[in-house]
């Protein structure tokens, strides 16, 4: 079991903040290396156009979705995410 500090110390894959500094993270589902996704940048990239997908290898690090399946992806540092699992997170954060 990880102990409170360790989860505080999570870092969104986009923007890199501490799970401690922000207000709600929301993990990807896909085998280690595990990817969050913080409540800023998830209503940060709502508000943003995104890139239109291209063929190719890439993959959404949070559903395995290839890039050229989804409508709009936003990349971080080493991570994307496709409109669809933004319109999720949002829908998990807002639950919250």
């Amino acid at each position: 079991m990880s102990s409170r500090a360790e989860i505080d110390e999570l870092r969104c894959s986009f923007c890199d903040k501490r799970r401690g500094d922000v207000r709600r993270f929301v993990a990807g589902h896909c085998a280690p290396p595990y990817v969050y996704i913080c409540n800023e940048c998830v209503d940060w990239f709502e508000k943003v156009p995104g890139e239109s997908p291209g063929a190719g290898e890439r993959r959404c690090s949070f559903c395995n979705k290839p890039l050229g399946e989804v409508a709009k992806v936003m990349a971080g540092p080493s991570d994307c995410i496709c409109n669809e699992c933004i319109d999720l997170c949002k829908g998990m954060l807002d639950e919250a």
